[in-house]
C-alpha cells in the first residue's frame, strides 16, 4: 500500500523516532526546483534516509532520493511518473520476444496476484482513447491505470489469481495484446517476466473474443512439477476451476463465457495465431 509522505522541517524530530524499516512503500516528492516538485516512486532503505533526515527538508528529499529511478530494492528496469502512470526499461510491445530460446514465454506484468487496480500496456488503440487511458503517449512506453467514469478503475472482486499482464509482440481478438496470467507470487509491476505456459482459458467478452493463457511464474511452488493443463490438475487439483470460475464472474455474473481450461498445445495455437496478427511497425492488425 502506497503511502504519501511528504518530509519538513518539522516532521524530521518525528522521522528520526519512526521506525522506517516498517514502512513498506512510500511515494515522496522530490524538489526539482524551489517551489515545484515531481512525483516518484521510492521504496525506503533505512540506512540511505535515515542520515538524511538530519538535513534541512529540501535537501533531505533530494539526498534520500538521488537514483530514485532504481531505488534500492526494486528493480531498477521500472520508474513511475505518478501514481498512476510507470515505464519499463524498454517497450513492453515490442522491446521483448514472445518466446525465450529456453521454452518460457515473456509476458509484462500489469497487475500483480492479489491486487485489483486495473493497469493495462498503453497500445495505439489506448492513444486514441485519452479518457479511458489517460497518461498514454506512446503505444508500449507506458502502463497506465484505467479510468471508467471518471475514476480509476478497480475490480471489484477477489484479488487477481494470479500475475495478469500481456505478452509482448501478440495481438488478441480484441485487438489488445495477448492477456496471459501466470500462477505464483506477486511479482512487481511493470517487469517483465520469463513463466511457463500450460494452457489457455478461451472466453467471451459479450461478441469480442478474449482468451486468457495460463502459465506458472518461476517463483510458483508448483513451477517444477507444471508443465501441462493435466499436471495442474495432478498437482494442484481444481485450481483450474479457481481460475475459469474468477475468470467468469470478475466484471459481474454473465458479464464473460469461458470454457475450461484447454491443455497447452491448444495454448501454443492461440499464441501463434496472435503473433500472426501483430505487425511490429504499426503495432496493429495485418
Amino acid at each position: 500500500m502506497w503511502k504519501k509522505v511528504i518530509v519538513n522541517d518539522r516532521m524530521q524530530r518525528g522521522f528520526q523516532r519512526f521506525r522506517l524499516e516498517r514502512v513498506a512503500d512510500v511515494a515522496v516528492q522530490t524538489c526539482r526546483e524551489p517551489g515545484r516538485c515531481h512525483a516518484v516512486t521510492f521504496r525506503p532503505h533505512r540506512q540511505a534516509v535515515m542520515p538524511c533526515l538530519a538535513r534541512s527538508a529540501c535537501a533531505a528529499i533530494v539526498a534520500c532520493t538521488i537514483g530514485c529511478a532504481s531505488p534500492p530494492n526494486a528493480p531498477p528496469a521500472v520508474t513511475y511518473a505518478d501514481d498512476y502512470t510507470l515505464f519499463g526499461a524498454r517497450n513492453f510491445l515490442t522491446g521483448y520476444d514472445t518466446k525465450n530460446a529456453d521454452g518460457t514465454f515473456n509476458m509484462a506484468v500489469e497487475i500483480p496476484t492479489g491486487t485489483s487496480q486495473k493497469w493495462e500496456t498503453c497500445t495505439t488503440a489506448s492513444l486514441a482513447d485519452t479518457r479511458r487511458f489517460p497518461g498514454c503517449t506512446a503505444a508500449g512506453r507506458e502502463m497506465v491505470v484505467e479510468a471508467e467514469d471518471g475514476e480509476r478503475r478497480v475490480i471489484h472482486h477477489l484479488g487477481y489469481p494470479g500475475n495478469y499482464g500481456s505478452m509482448p509482440r501478440t495481438r488478441a481478438g480484441d485487438g489488445d495484446p495477448l492477456d496471459i496470467i501466470a500462477i505464483g507470487a506477486a511479482a512487481e509491476r511493470g517487469t517483465v517476466i520469463p513463466v511457463k505456459v500450460i494452457g489457455v482459458i478461451r472466453c467471451l467478452d459479450g461478441a469480442v473474443r478474449d482468451d486468457k493463457i495460463v502459465a506458472v511464474a518461476s517463483n510458483s511452488p508448483l513451477h517444477a512439477r507444471v508443465s501441462s493443463a493435466a499436471d495442474l490438475e495432478m498437482v494442484a487439483p481444481k485450481a483450474a476451476d479457481i481460475l475459469l470460475a474468477w475468470y467468469q464472474n470478475y466484471k459481474g455474473a454473465g458479464a464473460m463465457t469461458c470454457t475450461a481450461l484447454d491443455d497447452e498445445i491448444a495454448a501454443m495455437g492461440v499464441i501463434v495465431e496472435a503473433q500472426t496478427a501483430y505487425d511490429p511497425l504499426s503495432q496493429t492488425a495485418r
